[in-house]
């Protein structure tokens, strides 16, 4: 009887372990919960931020400055100043075009960060200014580099990022259209190193061989970029790759980062007329965006067009943001109308922001703040 009790003791205790066992694999091997839904659910609230005179047309994002607690983006060739969370009033400082503060007449874009400003003045320098405006240091493009030819697909929402750790701003050389030349191990990214004032390359990539059906193609052709700073990895949003392409100091590697969704990459057609090219993409072709690093909860942000539809001479739009934690786990993937809603968000201590695209007044524009804590 006692050996029979030890047993069933023993078998007790065997089972309870293996039971215990069983759960912490689960729990170590189960897959992150992804929210799907449309944006209305995520919405918290919308702010508004009064117009006048001089601040007819306010920028679509801003980057949150701490240090003055205010909102500040760089746009018209103007510095935009909002505090925040007040949010009034507007301040609109015109940038200085002329002299030793001279930003030039046309500029390929900008970034503000936490100590600096950077803009790209066409066609020559790279500039860095001080929050208030004043020039620190021009550096020139190299002559041989290309960086002016490359720079207008600032305009389309490629970014230049700061890498503050190694002073260095980080600045992709996008195609405007795939050639047969682009399929060499090409220097894509540059970096202006401002501890020794030199503009120079920084990683070198190839676009996958599928990328030979998109030649010519304005849309499917080109690529997004931004900076991991834990990683300190580049990362590249390609149009027609579900994965994104991480570039480290000594790998390559691919990550998943694709949609729930069915998508379709259409190539679009060029046109001649007599010594005109018209670049003519598909719109009902599907393709990643612009992805963006939100620093406060350490996620990736990437667009996506499913799909541009005309119905009834109605343009329909559908679109996604796909957000991914620092290890590109997916967490959410939210639908939109982006005829209503900027497909550019912008992050703030307490939040994440899309502009309101259909202004509702004259007076004031509207923001709306995401909940993106999945």
């Amino acid at each position: 009887m006692k050996f029979a009790k030890l047993f069933n003791t023993l078998i007790l205790l065997v089972s309870s372990l293996i039971f215990l066992f069983s759960c912490s694999s689960t729990q170590d091997t189960k897959t992150p919960i992804v929210f799907y839904g449309p944006i209305e659910e995520i919405i918290l609230d919308t702010v508004y931020i009064e117009k006048d005179l001089e601040t007819s047309r306010l920028p679509s994002t801003f980057m949150y400055d701490a240090s003055s607690r205010s909102l500040i983006s760089l746009a018209q060739n103007s510095l935009f100043t909002v505090p925040y969370p007040e949010l009034t009033p507007v301040n609109k400082q015109l940038l200085e075009k002329e002299g030793p503060d001279g930003i030039g007449t046309f500029s390929y874009g900008g970034l503000i960060t936490d100590d600096y400003i950077f803009i790209l003045n066409s066609p020559k320098e790279l500039i860095q200014l001080d929050k208030k405006g004043k020039v620190l240091k021009r550096i020139p493009f190299p002559l041989d580099s290309k960086i002016p030819n490359a720079l207008f697909n600032i305009l389309k929402g490629q970014q230049i990022s700061w890498d503050k750790e190694n002073q260095r701003l980080i600045i992709p050389l996008v195609p405007f259209v795939l050639k047969e030349e682009s399929f060499e191990n090409n220097p894509w990214i540059w970096e202006a190193d401002f501890t020794s004032d030199e503009i120079r390359p920084l990683a070198s990539f190839t676009f996958p061989e599928l990328y030979k059906e998109f030649l010519e193609d304005v849309e499917l052709g080109t690529f997004y970029n931004t900076y991991h700073p834990k990683l300190q990895a580049q990362v590249i949003s390609m149009p027609a790759s579900d994965s994104l392409l991480l570039i480290h100091a000594d790998r390559q590697e691919w990550k998943y980062a694709g949609s729930s969704e069915k998508l379709q990459f259409l190539k679009g057609k060029t046109e001649q007329y007599g010594e005109m090219i018209a670049f003519l993409p598909n719109h009902e072709s599907s393709r990643y965006g612009a992805i963006t690093w939100d620093p406060y909860r350490n996620h990736f942000v990437r667009n996506l067009i499913i799909s541009e539809k005309k119905v009834n001479d109605k343009v329909i739009r559908d679109h996604r943001l796909l957000f991914f934690d620092a290890d590109f786990q997916k967490l959410a993937e939210i639908s939109f109308n982006a005829d209503i809603i900027s497909r550019t968000p912008f992050f703030t201590p307490d939040g994440v922001y899309l502009k309101l695209l259909d202004a509702e007044s004259d007076d004031y524009e509207g923001y709306v703040r995401l909940k993106t804590e999945f």
